[in-house]
């Protein structure tokens, strides 16, 4: 027995559980804390409560797994958030061989009291739900291959996988938008299902913490205020080298680009991230465009001859943006332009190279924030444009009326007529006019809301036809021709989507004879742009679908297909794209 409890201070406690006036939900609350079944009736709860008191007092290091993972429980610490309390008790997953299992975690009332307080006053301050492939040491954030997250009955879309064989590169899921502190009784439930572990032979310890998060640009500000690398360093490192006859100065491994040491593949921790004042000052005296500069090893360097042109500006000059920053090419042409004298804007049927590192799917040859401008700004545009239009002709229209009626006579009943037929325009009604001498006079009437949506339609499913044929021509030259029309479908939900939208779509359903269905949860225009709440909402939001649907039967013109595309949402940010082909005629 420990030496530091006293015999009586033990009779003391298991007296307390054995009064007839403590009640059998306090025995099996006290139960459930320390990990032992709550079933059954009174006499058996305080049994066992008795049983855990005097094997923990005779072997204080005899705890349960479940209060060892929970007091022992630490993650690897990262840059951009610090833990600051545990929610709950930590979830053991055990190995499912066949089936499937589920655990939840209920958030209690001191719980939510204290995410209304920390939570309310900071919004860095952030719920996130974490879990680990173990329970001794620092631990990776890791959750199982197969398993799903969800709170309060809502699935959380979140990746739980990280990247490819590449551990520690899973990050936290963020559940704090997710949550519902108001009523104070309301009962939030997390809730998680796994299964298919056996192969990890392993388990898994599920939990919940309250995070306070770090900006990147608080990170960006830390590593340029903290260490430096001098350039008198880097020279010395660099000749040092090049006296050792053993080191060749300039030594290069050839490797696929995965943007990782081709040496070491070693990841460096935040807190060694320093800046490089060598580097700094080649960035500096170095455009944008540059892709390849030769050091001696003396420490001096100069630009390498390359075949690519290089017509971006220093980055130290302010870029100017201008119309032809809308027009989608490649890697030689930028969004910033350098002042006049401007350079005429390539068509999308000019010969041009490809695009260099094409053939990467990762990589990334649209100006992101250029394209969510003319996404989201395009629509008011259209409507603008129509409108000019539109008072342009009703304009002259009014100024061949008033020709015409100078040459006619000045009847009275031909005055009436007349004064009737500007009246009738005005009010943008269709009036015609017939004069003494048999001539005809017809007024433009003003259009209607029907035909308004149908010319702004036109005109940005036309603008869309356009950039869609103009995507496929320049990202799908290097690829292998398409088997059939499904092949084609899958390269625009997968490649062509996560190109213009950054992400694929989410479900692709098809009739096997000439209808496809393409189903975006979350579309990016509209997870950009703030909605009203309502029906509303969902009725404005419809003519942003237009300019998407003409670079979607672009695309597929482009490829051979001819096609009708039409698209809906039903529920904001959601969109779904019906894709009708047409057969060819014989």
């Amino acid at each position: 027995m420990d030496p530091s409890i006293a015999v009586n201070e033990v009779q003391n406690l298991i007296r307390a559980v054995q009064v007839p006036a403590v009640q059998k939900p306090a025995l099996q609350t006290i139960c459930q804390v320390n990990g032992l079944p709550k079933t059954g009736n009174k006499s058996d709860l305080q049994s066992r409560i008795i049983t855990r008191i005097r094997e923990t007092i005779s072997n204080p290091q005899a705890f349960n797994e479940s209060n060892y993972a929970a007091q022992q429980f630490q993650f690897k610490p990262s840059p951009f958030y610090d833990i600051k309390h545990r929610i709950g008790e930590i979830k053991i997953l055990g190995v499912m061989a066949q089936h499937r299992n589920s655990v939840s975690i209920t958030l209690k009332g001191q719980d939510k009291c204290l995410l209304d307080t920390k939570v309310g006053e900071d919004s860095s301050m952030r719920v996130m739900v974490f879990c680990a492939g173990g329970n001794v040491g620092l631990q990776d954030v890791a959750f199982p291959y197969q398993s799903e997250l969800k709170v309060n009955s809502g699935d959380v879309k979140a990746n739980l996988r990280g990247l490819k064989n590449r551990p520690a590169t899973t990050r936290p899921v963020d559940i704090t938008h997710l949550l519902r502190l108001r009523p104070a009784t309301y009962q939030n439930v997390v809730e998680f299902t796994y299964a298919l572990t056996q192969k990890e032979r392993q388990k898994f310890y599920f939990g919940l913490y309250l995070c306070k998060t770090k900006f990147v640009s608080d990170l960006v500000n830390q590593i340029k205020n903290g260490k430096r690398i001098t350039k008198m360093q880097v020279l010395y490192e660099m000749e040092k080298k090049a006296r050792d006859p053993d080191i060749e100065a300039m030594s290069h491994i050839d490797q696929a680009p995965q943007w990782t040491c081709p040496v070491c593949e070693k990841a460096t921790p935040f807190e060694r991230l320093a800046v490089d004042e060598y580097m700094q000052e080649i960035l500096n005296k170095t455009s944008t465009s540059l892709e390849q500069i030769t050091i001696d090893p003396k420490g001096g360097w100069e630009v390498a001859p390359s075949n690519r042109p290089q017509s971006t500006p220093d980055r130290r000059l302010p870029s100017v943006l201008d119309v032809d920053d809308l027009v989608i090419a490649d890697s030689a042409i930028r969004a910033h332009r350098a002042a006049p004298p401007r350079r005429p804007t390539i068509m999308s049927f000019d010969p041009v190279l490809p695009p260099y590192n094409a053939s990467d799917p990762s990589a990334r040859f649209l100006g992101a924030s250029c394209l969510d401008f003319l996404l989201i700004e395009l629509v008011p545009m259209a409507y603008r444009v129509t409108n000019e239009l539109e008072a342009a002709a009703l304009e002259a229209g009014d100024d061949n009326d008033n020709n015409n009626n100078d040459d006619e006579d000045d009847d009275d009943e031909n005055d009436d007529k007349n004064k009737k037929t500007r009246n009738r325009a005005a009010a943008g009604a269709a009036a015609v006019s017939v004069s003494g001498g048999g001539s005809r006079t017809v007024s433009r009437r003003k259009m209607d809301e029907d035909e308004e949506r149908d010319a702004v339609f036109y005109r940005l499913d036309t603008l869309g036809y356009r950039v869609g044929q103009g995507l496929v021509e320049r990202f799908s030259r290097d690829r292998a021709r398409f088997n059939d029309t499904l092949d084609v479908i899958k390269f625009l939900c997968k490649d062509l989507w996560m190109l213009v939208f950054r992400k694929q779509v989410d479900n692709l359903k098809t009739n096997h004879r000439g209808v496809y269905v393409l189903t975006d949860n979350s579309f990016r225009p509209f997870s950009r742009m703030s909605t009203e709440v309502g029906g509303q909402a969902v009725l404005r939001a419809q003519p942003f679908l237009w300019f998407p649907c003409g670079i979607v039967r672009g695309a597929l013109a482009a490829l051979g297909i001819q096609a009708t595309v039409q698209a809906e949402t039903n529920e904001l940010p959601g969109a779904v794209f019906q894709i009708k082909t047409i057969a060819s005629k014989p």
